[in-house]
């Protein structure tokens, strides 16, 4: 990812030496001083950022964009957008598809008016269930390998390989759920 702090500001071309008082440009990404952003009117121009006056074709731009980009990705949890309603017209008439996910508590929706694809919200009782399943699993882990080994002999390695994957099963089982109840 590009580094804010070294690059120059495409405005007054000095250099940025604190992110405190910079960021970038919220159109094409270059690298910019807040003050610089606020105090000059940009120009138009076909080939300049209308925000900025920088030049959108500009590595650093592209390479701001394309990170951008991936992170929204990364976020999304779903292809499809999550909602109890149709997300385009409002309608609730709507035909059921089969999920694109492994774990899904209800099936994908495609409207039966405007046709869009959309995931409704996890019931509120599977993420309940998911977080209770995740602590039990994180904290019973450990004791059962703990119990294991007491019980049978062994030492430290046999923990690990016993209750390091029930934890570990736990664990994400509680950072995956998304309370996402309408």
């Amino acid at each position: 990812m590009p580094q804010l702090v070294g690059e120059t500001c495409v405005v007054c071309h000095e250099r940025i030496s604190d992110a405190y008082n910079a960021g970038f440009c919220k159109n094409c990404g270059n690298a910019v001083h807040e003050d610089c952003l606020t105090a000059k009117p940009v120009a138009a121009s076909d080939d300049r950022c209308l925000v900025c006056g920088g030049n959108p074709g500009s590595p650093f731009a592209v390479q701001r964009r394309v990170e951008e980009q991936r992170r929204a990705e990364r976020k999304q949890k779903s292809k499809y957008p999550l909602s109890s309603v149709c997300p385009k017209c409002g309608q609730k008439s709507h035909t059921t598809i089969k999920p694109s996910s492994w774990v899904a508590f209800r099936l994908d929706r495609l409207c039966t008016d405007c046709g869009a694809r959309y995931t409704p919200p996890t019931p509120g009782w599977a993420s309940v269930l998911f977080i209770v399943a995740g602590i039990v699993l994180t904290v019973g882990g450990p004791l059962f390998g703990l119990t294991v080994i007491t019980a049978v002999g062994g030492g430290f390695p046999a923990f690990v390989l016993l209750g390091g994957p029930l934890s570990l099963g736990g664990l994400l089982a509680v950072a995956g759920v998304t309370v996402d109840v309408p």
